[in-house]
């Protein structure tokens, strides 16, 4: 019966629900149940020819309805505004929807982007290059000054362009813009190094839930 609603075919539902209860009667002959049946059989065709059903890979499920956030909770918690193109990454690569699937990372990346970016006083920068320059020099100022705080910072810093520079290389695309079409299996490359990217800075900068503000 669940499925029948899923699928809508509520018509299929009542002579389904109906059949039940002769059953739980006892008030059905072998003839009668095969009419039934055929009755049923034919109500549910009519009722699926009006419908549009998609198969799903069934490696592609887990993107589509995972048991944990995509990006990791910690992600999820500090960028509550960024759940939405999380959650449509995922299901853009389900339905194997590659160039939708990348429009929707670029959007989870630039609240990551941003939110490293502020860590360091790092303005809004148009290019995984200018994004990694301004990393870099910062870092090596840092570095030089030897502070305190930095001595452990460090480490994070040098994973982080670790990511951006993974992301960039499977990303094949100069800037942050969509400037043609990927394949399933280039976003799927993009979904996991942007996810690691999420996941790895998740647990270091503060919730951000305004990074665009």
């Amino acid at each position: 019966m669940k499925s029948l609603e899923v699928l809508d075919a509520r018509v299929t539902a009542i002579a389904v629900r109906n059949l039940l209860l002769l059953l739980k009667a006892k008030k059905l002959t072998y003839g009668s149940l095969g009419r039934i049946y055929k009755d049923i059989n034919s109500r549910l065709q009519d009722e699926l020819s009006l419908i549009q059903i998609f198969v799903m890979d069934g490696s592609k499920a887990k993107y589509f309805e995972p048991g944990t956030p995509l990006f990791g909770p910690e992600a999820a918690d500090k960028f509550p505004l960024a759940i939405p193109d999380m959650e449509d990454a995922g299901k853009c690569l389900a339905f194997g929807q590659g160039t939708a699937t990348v429009y929707h990372l670029m959007r989870v990346m630039e609240y990551g982007l941003r939110a490293v970016g502020a860590m360091l006083e790092i303005p809004y920068a148009p290019s995984w290059e200018s994004y990694l320059s301004q990393i870099r020099k910062k870092a090596e100022e840092k570095r030089v000054a030897k502070t305190i705080d930095w001595k452990g910072l460090e480490p994070f810093f040098l994973l982080v362009e670790g990511d951006l520079t993974a992301v960039k290389l499977v990303w094949r695309n100069p800037t942050m813009h969509i400037q043609r079409r990927y394949s399933v299996q280039e976003a799927e490359e993009i979904f996991s190094a942007v996810r690691s990217f999420m996941m790895r800075i998740a647990p270091q900068v503060p919730p951000s839930p305004s990074v665009f503000d």
